[in-house]
């Protein structure tokens, strides 16, 4: 079904002026950890105006019935992805990117290459702002790519592109992020811990509980590549933990979830602070990580106290 899918929107681009190429990417091309038949498709397609297709749905029913869509998040900057599930089960995936975009990434490749002196009225800061975009759409192709359609040679300039800056692999956490990540995390576990103490189970895990848990996976891939280096794949939001996290956190992730009730919301998140603690204490034994202040002592101290507080925490 998704071959068919595939070949669908393949034959409704090559009729559509606007549209220069498709690239096929995610799980249906990867060569590790492949899809299932619940997997989506991913695919990046290049056009004149990718906000035709934010406000319209009308093009969707050309490939294929659809049953349901929306808008997705924004990838970077003035981007979009469309999500669709059509009448077969197939979901997709759609990026969709301004062809004339792609042309002044590739200007910009030729004049690096070249170290041409027009980069030069360009700030350091700026020329580094484009490079992080180039690299986050690279980034998107590290795993691999196949185009199905290319009207206009896009498969050549995004291998330039690649021959320049190559790829980024899963974000590579510098010294800065891991102080965020660690104030962020402490900031967080003791508004989980007044908002249990409030019972405030649903806000609690609605607002709080995904914010902590996303920087105990920031502070995990920090871990991570630590031990296994900078190019180590850790993969986006914790896909596939349990193949490449160590097996001693991962053993540790079995607690961190609780159920909705007092008890359980209070087990789960001392877990969670216990297995941040584990991981952040292997960390500040680094060299390069010494450097930061460690702010848990007093935020422990202050959970433990709004725990043991014996009447409830009141609004104010």
């Amino acid at each position: 079904m998704k071959e068919d899918l595939i070949e669908k929107f393949k034959r409704w681009a090559e009729n559509k002026v606007d549209i220069k190429s498709i690239i096929v990417i995610g799980s249906s091309v990867r060569n590790q950890q492949k899809g299932d038949k619940y997997s989506d498709i991913d695919f990046i397609i290049f056009t004149k105006d990718p906000f035709i297709y934010e406000k319209s749905v009308t093009w969707i029913d050309e490939i294929h019935k659809s049953v349901s869509f929306h808008n997705g998040f924004e990838i970077s900057k003035g981007t979009f992805v469309k999500r669709i599930f059509f009448e077969n089960e197939v979901a997709v995936d759609i990026t969709f990117l301004s062809s004339k975009l792609l042309s002044a990434i590739l200007i910009f490749t030729t004049l690096k290459e070249k170290g041409n002196y027009f980069l030069s009225v360009l700030s350091k800061k700026k020329i580094k702002e484009i490079e992080n975009q180039i690299l986050s759409f690279t980034y998107y192709l590290h795993r691999g790519y196949h185009f199905i359609v290319d009207k206009n040679n896009t498969e050549e300039k995004v291998k330039k592109i690649i021959s320049q800056f190559g790829y980024k692999t899963e974000y590579s956490f510098e010294l800065k992020d891991f102080e965020v990540v660690v104030n962020r995390f402490w900031q967080n576990a003791y508004r989980m811990a007044y908002k249990i103490k409030r019972n405030e189970l649903f806000t609690a895990k609605l607002e709080i509980e995904p914010e902590m848990k996303q920087d105990l996976l920031n502070i995990i891939s920090i871990y991570t590549k630590h031990v296994n280096g900078s190019d180590f794949e850790t993969w986006h939001k914790g896909k596939f933990i349990e193949k490449w996290a160590d097996p001693v956190i991962v053993e540790k992730l079995k607690l961190i979830y609780g159920e909705y009730n007092v008890e359980s919301s209070w087990r789960s998140l001392k877990s969670t602070i216990d297995l941040f603690v584990h991981i952040s204490d292997l960390l500040y034994k680094v060299d390069k990580f010494q450097t930061i202040t460690k702010p848990q002592e007093y935020f422990y101290n202050w959970i433990a106290e709004i725990e043991q507080t014996t009447t409830n925490i009141t609004h104010t």
